[in-house]
């Protein structure tokens, strides 16, 4: 009877509880829903909103800070749990020369611009070299992000890797 079924032999007849986007045999797949999102990127941006806003927020609090620097420092250690905690998140900040040259990536100017009153007040404060940019500082911790997400202790191996990062290489003289 191999031929009477309308279904794929591999693949179970839909129930009631089947979504109907599923059901179709053209459909993208049980895994992923249709959405309007025209490619990955875009999908990954459209659900980090809400993470992209909560850091904004939490810039915005902390730019009222007196140590400048530790402002800057704890608004990045945020970015850097959301980003091992959020898969995807970290993925939504890097850069693809590909799509950035045509567009900027709307979570990294975001991004950017909640972070740059905290990064100028440390720079001021002669916490951080002038050099520095926000771009710089979020490539970082996103790297670091992407380095450290198949380690049995993603957060605790990203979190001394940024204290590393933050401290230098050579010891305290």
């Amino acid at each position: 009877m191999r031929g009477s079924s309308p279904w794929p032999s591999r693949r179970s007849p839909p129930t009631a509880r089947t979504p109907r986007w599923s059901r179709s045999p053209a459909s993208p797949g049980s895994a992923r829903p249709p959405c309007a999102a025209p490619t990955r990127r875009a999908l990954l941006e459209a659900v980090s909103h809400r993470r992209i806003d909560a850091l904004c927020e939490r810039a915005r609090e902390l730019a009222g800070k007196d140590d400048s620097r530790a402002a800057l420092l704890e608004w990045l250690g945020d970015l850097l749990a959301y980003c091992v905690t959020a898969r995807g998140l970290a993925n939504v900040l890097t850069y693809d020369a590909e799509t950035e040259a045509a567009h900027q990536n709307a979570c990294s100017v975001r991004m950017e611009e909640a972070g740059g009153p905290l990064l100028r007040r440390a720079v001021e404060d002669g916490a951080v070299s002038g050099e520095v940019t926000v771009a710089d500082l979020v490539t970082l911790v996103v790297g670091i992000a992407l380095a450290t997400e198949h380690h049995p202790d993603p957060r605790g191996a990203a979190e001394r890797l940024f204290a590393l990062a933050v401290a230098g290489l050579s010891p305290q003289r």
